[in-house]
């Protein structure tokens, strides 16, 4: 996904509306893939701010992945707000200040800002580390395995860790 950004260069002060929509390949996150069911849809305005491209919109899309209680596949929206401040290389200062620069925005040369990398770094910093299908989630039984929202497994109930049964007994006399 990339914006044109020629005329803003050209006229400080102009604004353009951009909208985009395409559909993704899974992106991995940590030990997971995240799947697209709907294409990602961007939209927005890029605007020329004194010698930055101040570029604010917002990302939608659907993704499924899995829940971390359950193992259970998952769908849910994510609508993530995008704000990027983007610095012609020609605009980066020499020495210390430019190292500033580099480090406080992102670069680019020609004539077009690409957002795919800070789409991605915007959808993975909104992600929660493990999602849940439902806040309610009861997760696997941690002997048998079984789905506990699907119905109660035939665990026995009670049984107690040998290593804790001395707390059990100091509980029992408290």
């Amino acid at each position: 996904m990339e914006i044109d950004v020629s005329q803003l260069l050209k006229a400080p002060g102009q604004a353009i509306a951009f909208a985009f929509e395409e559909q993704w390949v899974p992106l991995e996150f940590g030990q997971e893939k995240l799947e697209f069911v709907k294409p990602v849809s961007v939209s927005g305005t890029a605007a020329k701010v004194g010698r930055l491209i101040q570029v604010k919109g917002e990302i939608r899309t659907e993704i499924r992945r899995q829940c971390g209680r359950c193992l259970e596949p998952y769908t849910f929206p994510l609508e993530v707000p995008l704000e990027v401040e983007y610095l012609p290389l020609h605009e980066v200062a020499e020495g210390p200040a430019g190292q500033e620069d580099r480090d406080k925005f992102t670069i680019f040369t020609g004539k077009a800002v690409f957002l795919d990398t800070e789409i991605k770094a915007a959808m993975v910093l909104d992600l929660p580390i493990s999602g849940l299908c439902q806040e309610s989630c009861k997760g696997l039984c941690p002997k048998c395995g079984q789905n506990l929202n699907e119905g109660e497994c035939q665990c026995p109930r009670g049984e107690i860790d040998p290593r804790l049964a001395v707390l059990q007994k100091l509980l029992k006399e408290v």
